[in-house]
């Protein structure tokens, strides 16, 4: 059931010779001649879209990709994801296979397949991608043994050349000019830093105490995790607390106060072999906010529109 409602795709890509988690033997063959790709500001922006109505409800958060045929997929907007990802059910699409590296998905060890990236669209507007590959892998390996709703993940080699601003209370998805004349709508802004993948982190966690920062993962439906430290300490309400330290259930951000938290023990989630030393925010939590990712410009806006989280479900 923990899987059902919390289920995400991660992928830790290992050397195979070295066994050590590494993004260059995943950079060696996702951006293969990669020179040819125009990342500059004249980028097109694709237009508005509406937003599936699980997202922010322990739902995934779906867009519909474009494939060159005309065929519209359900694809997961993940930000806790380097790359872009396909069923392996898709491979006949995609022409010959380029090779093969090792993944980790939820501490589950298997290959993945490498191919030549196909033009993915967003309604009538190409999607900008670094690098030239993508992998697919059977997403029925994940630890949601079920039929999943979507059929690839859109990672962050997409999402990067974007500013995607996520609307809950209007149920919209916008991609925005990166520099507008004012900000201040926008709400909170907090820095995000590479973690060594393409990811991205803030440096704050949501307890308030001492510690890695926390990993922005829209592909993670719940609230967030901690690492086995900092969740013994968010739970622990007999430990005296530091000045701006929190206790379970609730949490803090940008020195605002947030109820009714439920965060997960990393060290149960198998998020690699070794795990990352990062907490993580996931859809749940960010959906009592506005969200603009300036991913341009390494940046993160939260305008808070509701105390409580979301409440309902959906898929």
């Amino acid at each position: 059931m923990l899987w059902t409602r919390y289920t995400r795709t991660r992928f830790f890509i290992r050397d195979k010779l070295n066994c050590v988690p590494a993004l260059g033997a995943l950079l060696s063959l996702l951006f293969l001649c990669s020179c040819g790709t125009d990342h500059s500001s004249r980028t097109r922006l694709p237009a508005p879209i509406t937003i599936n109505s699980g997202a922010g409800h322990r739902g995934p958060l779906l867009v519909m990709i474009g494939l060159q045929s005309g065929e519209e997929l359900p694809f997961l907007l993940d930000t806790g994801a380097p790359v872009t990802c396909l069923d392996n059910s898709l491979e006949p699409r995609l022409g010959k296979r380029l090779g093969t590296v090792t993944g980790s998905n939820f501490g589950v060890v298997h290959e993945v397949s490498v191919y030549e990236a196909p033009q993915l669209w967003l309604g009538h507007t190409p999607l900008t991608m670094l690098g030239t590959n993508v992998i697919t892998w059977n997403f029925k390996q994940g630890p949601s043994k079920g039929p999943h709703p979507y059929v690839g993940i859109l990672g962050m080699h997409v999402l990067l050349n974007y500013c995607i601003q996520l609307d809950f209370a209007a149920n919209r998805m916008r991609f925005v000019d990166p520099a507008p004349a004012d900000r201040s709508a926008w709400g909170t802004c907090f820095a995000l830093t590479d973690v060594g993948d393409g990811c991205l982190a803030i440096r704050e966690n949501l307890v308030g105490a001492p510690g890695p920062g926390s990993l922005i993962d829209t592909g993670y439906r719940g609230d967030g995790f901690l690492t086995p430290e900092l969740f013994q300490r968010w739970t622990n309400h007999s430990a005296p607390a530091l000045e701006e330290e929190i206790r379970a259930p609730k949490a803090r951000l940008g020195g605002e106060i947030y109820p009714d938290v439920i965060y997960l023990n990393a060290e149960s989630l198998s998020l690699g072999d070794p795990p990352r030393p990062f907490n993580g925010i996931g859809l749940y939590f960010l959906s009592r906010h506005l969200v603009t990712f300036d991913f341009p410009n390494h940046t993160m806006y939260l305008k808070r529109t509701r105390v409580s989280p979301l409440k309902g479900a959906g898929s």
